[in-house]
């Protein structure tokens, strides 16, 4: 069967182009064709316009190269626990959180030690350590050779040559550790796909099986571990398609490797698309920005596309920028969709600024890679406060300030109001719960503990909502209590389903924002349940 290699420049068609061919195969197709994206976003965009090219005529499966390594792994576990003589128990994925801490408390004594650097703090040097890992697996490098390769490539000067023994010393450690206990990583998972479970026979017979070719879109985007997946396929004589954008590689030194994918175009029909001819933005300043990067001590002549807005302060930039955003738009000189607002590391106050700007001129803003830590959620702080209070050891952890935060939030009035935010529903204001907080919370180590509001001297003053939210929240945190006493199996996860349906679900009428985070953490308590539950076997 022939093989399509497409090449082309962005916008030239590519990924059409592959639908296209896929299209042209459901004659011979018997079974689903696996179809690549070069990430989650991409995978989406694709699948939609599979959905309404191709319909039900060819049927496919689309995936990403990390999420069908992941899936691979777990659903062949058992040749791999055969193959590599492992204990045989379900893999549990270790979430980057997960990963980091506990390589921390594994290597803590070499931290103390041989892994020191002067100027590298012990969590830098974890994350170091395991990104390593996870690259030399997506390079087709065994972890046994990480050692070697710093070593030769790194500078003496930078860290003497022992600590690059001990750190390979220590990812070998950590594997075995991992494995030991079923605990699987990305870089982990990588690394056994491509070096353990590909090569199988009884692997490879049960890949063709499932699958009757591949469709591949920007394959320069791929790691080197693509290629001998692909071989597998085009030693059986099935058909594939790949993209390829020869200037690409975004993710060139995170993981790509277009050197190694590039091979794949060895025996395949050649389709070169021509350049678009559009007169986008990207094509007629690409060249003189590469350059102006490259020379970053030569001051640029901007083009008469671009326009230079100039500020004293930070606020006035944002005002302007939005401003002249929404006269556009007003003025019909492009629509909202087409317009997008790039602010690389653009903090909370930036962003709550722009996005409050254009709402109010009726400008609907969609913030998209909104990359903030779990717990800039309210919500999401406030139900770990309340565990705070229920297990014991967590003192540390909490303060006034988080208590009063946790009033606020709990408090709301339990009926749904689809047309009210949340902090309008809340019964104890601000003023209210910080009163509450310097006089009913007594902070302890191990036990710290909420009072009765009578403890507060004027506790009538806080009216008669505010009273009774807060002996609701002390009437649940003594039942919970209660039962932890009386040892139901009440674990941090099914502790906090219950907050969130007694104080904080509202229906579907929860924010989207709030509805996500609190999704989120239900997620990684569970991934972080489960993973204790597993180490706990192990004493």
């Amino acid at each position: 069967m022939v093989s399509v290699w497409i090449t082309g420049p962005t916008r030239s068609g590519k990924t059409q182009t592959l639908i296209d061919w896929l299209l042209q195969q459901s004659a011979t197709a018997e079974c689903p064709w696996l179809v690549f994206a070069a990430n989650g976003d991409n995978r989406m965009a694709l699948a939609q316009r599979l959905v309404a090219t191709i319909q039900d005529q060819v049927p496919y499966t689309t995936t990403t190269p990390a999420g069908f390594i992941q899936s691979e792994v777990v659903l062949f576990w058992p040749l791999l626990v055969e193959s590599l003589t492992l204990k045989a128990q379900f893999p549990l994925k270790l979430r980057p959180e997960n990963e980091q801490l506990l390589a921390l408390q594994l290597w803590e004594p070499l931290l103390q030690g041989e892994l020191q650097v002067e100027g590298w703090p012990e969590t830098q040097m974890v994350r170091r350590a395991l990104d390593l890992l996870q690259l030399a697996a997506s390079a087709s490098i065994p972890s046994e050779e990480i050692t070697q390769r710093l070593r030769q490539g790194m500078m003496p000067s930078l860290v003497p040559a022992d600590v690059w023994e001990a750190m390979g010393a220590a990812l070998l450690q950590w594997r075995s550790w991992c494995l030991e206990r079923g605990l699987l990583t990305y870089g982990l998972m990588t690394e056994l796909y491509w070096r353990h479970l590909l090569p199988l026979p009884q692997y490879q017979a049960q890949l063709l099986e499932r699958f009757a070719g591949t469709a591949a879109d920007d394959v320069d985007e791929y790691s080197a571990i693509a290629p001998p997946l692909f071989q597998v396929f085009k030693t059986a004589n099935r058909p594939q398609a790949f993209t390829y954008n020869p200037s690409g590689q975004v993710r060139l030194g995170v993981g790509a490797d277009p050197a190694a994918t590039s091979v794949l175009a060895t025996d395949c029909e050649r389709v070169q698309l021509p350049h678009p001819g559009t007169d986008s933005l990207g094509y007629a300043i690409a060249d003189d920005m590469v350059q102006w990067v490259q020379d970053p001590l030569a001051v640029p002549e901007l083009p008469d596309q671009v326009q230079l807005i100039t500020a004293t302060t930070r606020g006035k930039m944002l005002r302007q920028t939005a401003d002249f955003i929404a006269d556009a738009i007003h003025r019909e000189q492009v629509a909202p969709s087409d317009i997008a607002v790039i602010g690389p590391g653009l903090d909370a106050i930036a962003r709550y600024s722009l996005i409050e700007i254009l709402s109010k001129q009726g400008i609907v803003v969609a913030s998209l890679k909104d990359q903030r830590p779990l717990n800039s959620s309210p919500f999401v702080r406030s139900l770990l406060t309340l565990l705070a209070l229920i297990y014991p050891g967590l003192g540390r952890l909490i303060d006034r300030d988080a208590i009063a935060e946790m009033l606020v939030v709990l408090s709301q009035l339990p009926e749904t109001e689809a047309s009210l935010p949340w902090f309008d529903l809340t019964r104890i204001d601000p003023v209210r719960s910080e009163l509450i907080a310097d006089h009913c919370f007594v902070p302890d180590i191990e036990h710290p503990r909420l009072l009765p509001v009578e403890n507060f001297p004027r506790w009538d003053r806080l009216g008669y909502e505010a009273t009774t939210a807060y002996n609701r929240i002390l009437t649940w945190l003594d039942e919970q209590k209660k039962q932890q006493q009386q040892r139901y199996p009440t674990s941090p996860v099914i502790m906090l389903d219950r907050a969130v349906q007694d104080f904080l679900w509202r229906g579907n009428y929860l924010p989207i924002d709030q509805l996500s985070a609190l999704r989120e953490l239900m997620e990684t308590a569970q991934y972080f349940w489960d993973v204790e539950q597993r180490l706990a076997l192990y004493g």
